[in-house]
């Protein structure tokens, strides 16, 4: 598998997944029809998605690149979200805010947070 300073880079691996699986499907989709068990018709159309999805998932060497990069930065932005929390709470517990404020400002980051978490940007 791909590595990158000693790391597995989560989002290189998921593009070859979905390589591999488009592959799966494709050898999947021509094992049937050649069986009979696909419709004539529709094998074809069938064909025509899983070729689609290997072009659009076939990575570059500036895909890896940018999804090296791209992970780089979302590793720094959870830091960063992260020191934003520990000062929060901080200035809870020395009373420079209160719980109103440390509560929405919390909550904001929690969305933050889960949008880095489920988002393919950083």
């Amino acid at each position: 598998m791909l590595k990158f300073g000693g790391d597995r880079n989560e989002e290189a691996e998921e593009e070859i997944a979905r390589r591999k699986m488009a592959h799966a499907g494709l050898t999947e989709l021509e094992d049937q029809a050649q069986h009979d068990i696909v419709a004539l018709d529709l094998a074809p159309t069938l064909r025509r998605i899983y070729q689609a999805r290997l072009l659009e998932q076939a990575p570059t060497q500036d895909d890896l690149d940018f999804a090296q990069a791209r992970a780089q930065a979302r590793h720094v932005r959870e830091a960063l979200l992260a020191a934003e929390r520990k000062r929060l709470l901080k200035l809870r517990r020395e009373r420079e805010i209160g719980d109103g404020v440390l509560h929405k400002l919390l909550r904001e980051l929690d969305i933050e947070e889960m949008r880095l978490a489920t988002s393919r940007d950083f």
